[in-house]
């Protein structure tokens, strides 16, 4: 974030991280809590699998959203390094 005279301005990557974090919320908490999302650690492969899986028996999101939130989950819930 940064902020100009009183007017606080996000950059893309900041939007990004929020709309993620906001889609995960939304669209995975309808039918599980979100630790079962949360405790995993997936590569961006796994992740897309994952998302489609989860578009297919009903959960709620745009082309633009699953692609926003697959970036956000590999992101902060990739693989560990080692």
């Amino acid at each position: 974030m940064v902020s100009g005279g009183g007017l606080l301005v996000l950059r893309p990557a900041a939007v990004a991280q929020e709309d993620g974090k906001a889609l995960l919320q939304r669209a995975c908490t309808k039918c599980h809590a979100l630790a079962a999302t949360t405790r995993q650690r997936n590569d961006k492969e796994r992740w897309s699998l994952i998302v489609d899986n989860m578009v297919s028996r009903g959960a709620e999101l745009t082309d633009p959203e699953i692609e926003t939130l697959i970036e956000y989950l590999t992101k902060n819930l990739g693989p560990r390094s080692t």
